[in-house]
Formats: structure tokens, C-alpha cells, sequence
């Protein structure tokens, strides 16, 4: 009964992930597009936060990349995967609810929620209530979760990716 369980809820969050990849493929037909309006919405030091979006974009495809070689399993950072996904998510200017980011993480529900609690209560990320709707829940990277993510970024420098990554993710 429990593994028939776990199962089924590991389907809903792999169903889930692929509605989202859907849906992300399909608001954002290039980066270069969401780039233009990362411009626009960001002004002056526009180009540092293009870069550092398509870094931590590239991070984050990598991470999920990783499964097609190994087993998932062996690879359980849901914290990183987390704040990966809502830095990408404040570039883009979108509001993040919470069953988002735990299929973000790549990890059961209860599990990314215990997560989500820890990057809570180290002041790396935070709630709010939807007006629209008293039972969703939304999170974002507070200030200081923002600035640590940008101040990694920055000190990466897609350094991990390659030479052949383009030079946007190399610009000051």
C-alpha cells in the first residue's frame, strides 16, 4: 500500500514537471526573447542579470540533464534545486506558488517541504498568501537570498560550463 502510494505520488510530481517544462517552453520560445524583456524590466545592469539568468537557467537544465546518464538517486540537492528555480523564476518575473517548487526540487512533497521550511527560517526565502486565493501559498528569494544567488553567479562565471558557452555568461 505505501509503495503503491509513494508510486503514485512520485508520478503526480513527474506529471507535474512535465506540464511545467511545457509551459515553460511555451512562454518562453528563446531565451533571447525572455532576455528582451529581462531588459526592459530590469534597466540599468541589465546585461549582468541576462547573464546571470541564463547561468543559473543552464545550472538548473544541467542538474535535470544529469538523469538521462545516472539514477536520480544518486543526486539530491533540493535546496540548491530550489533556489535555483526561484532566482530563475524572479528573473523572469514570475510569481512561484509553493506546489511549483516542490516539484522544482525534484524531490517527494514532504520532503521538499521540510526544505522549504529550512530555506525559510534561514532568511533565504520567503512566503506570502495569494490575494486571489486564501490557499495558495506563494515563495520568493527574500533580499538576501537574491544577493547570494547574484554574488555566486557572479564569482562562477559559468566557469563550470565550458569554453564553449557563450560570452553573455562571461559579461561584467
Amino acid at each position: 500500500m505505501n509503495s503503491d502510494l509513494d508510486t503514485a505520488l512520485e508520478a503526480e510530481i513527474v506529471a507535474q514537471g512535465l506540464i511545467r517544462l511545457a509551459e515553460r517552453l511555451r512562454n518562453s520560445t528563446t531565451q533571447a526573447s525572455a532576455f528582451a524583456e529581462l531588459a526592459v524590466n530590469t534597466g540599468a545592469g541589465s546585461r549582468k542579470r541576462e547573464a546571470y539568468f541564463a547561468l543559473a537557467t543552464r545550472i538548473y537544465e544541467m542538474r535535470r540533464q544529469r538523469t538521462e546518464f545516472w539514477p536520480a538517486e544518486l543526486f539530491g540537492e533540493p535546496a540548491w534545486d530550489i533556489m535555483l528555480d526561484l532566482y530563475i523564476r524572479e528573473c523572469e518575473g514570475r510569481e512561484v506558488n509553493v506546489t511549483s517548487v516542490c516539484i522544482a526540487s525534484s524531490v517527494p512533497q514532504s520532503t521538499a517541504l521540510r526544505w522549504v521550511s529550512l530555506l525559510e527560517s534561514n532568511g533565504l526565502i520567503e512566503r506570502r498568501g495569494a490575494p486571489h486565493d486564501f490557499r495558495v501559498q506563494y515563495l520568493r528569494l527574500t533580499k538576501d537570498g537574491s544577493q547570494r544567488m547574484q554574488r555566486f553567479l557572479r564569482q562562477t562565471k559559468g566557469d563550470h560550463l565550458g569554453a564553449t558557452e557563450p560570452l553573455l555568461l562571461r559579461a561584467k
